[in-house]
C-alpha cells in the first residue's frame, strides 16, 4: 500500500484529505508543520 504524508496546519483540511485518500486505499499520515514532516521521513 502506498503511503502519503499530508502536511497542513489546518486540522479540518487534514481530516478531509485523509478521508479522501484513505477511501482510495492509501495509508495516510497527517502532520501540522514542515518540521514534523521532516521527522516522519526515514533517513
Amino acid at each position: 500500500m502506498a503511503k502519503i504524508l499530508v502536511v497542513d496546519d489546518d486540522t479540518k483540511i487534514q481530516m478531509v484529505v485523509r478521508i479522501m485518500l484513505q477511501k482510495k486505499g492509501y495509508d495516510v499520515k497527517c502532520v501540522s508543520s514542515g518540521l514534523e514532516a521532516f521527522q516522519e521521513i526515514p533517513e
